[in-house]
């Protein structure tokens, strides 16, 4: 059982969206639920997804973000901040 740690919802539930706005991507494109964390088409990802896009880059949420992307800045920390070699 996962948690989005924003919205405290059920990740793997019935395709719920978050409902917080904390750094909120690009909505979910795909034609079914979010294989990570369950959020319907056209549905907000839960923070932590594997699938989210960052808005500014385009990158992956949680992984390397280009050079100057204002979100890697924002969030901080190592795992968000790295610009890509």
């Amino acid at each position: 059982m996962a948690i989005c740690r924003v919205c405290k919802q059920e990740m793997s539930g019935e395709g719920v969206s978050c409902t917080g706005d904390e750094l909120s991507g690009p909505r979910w494109d795909g034609d079914e639920n979010c294989p990570d964390c369950n959020c319907p088409p056209g549905g907000l990802h839960h923070v932590g997804c594997d699938m989210e896009r960052c808005k500014e880059c385009g990158e992956q949420m949680i992984g390397f973000h280009k050079p100057g992307c204002k979100v890697a800045k924002k969030i901080g920390g190592s795992w968000a901040s790295h610009d890509h070699p």
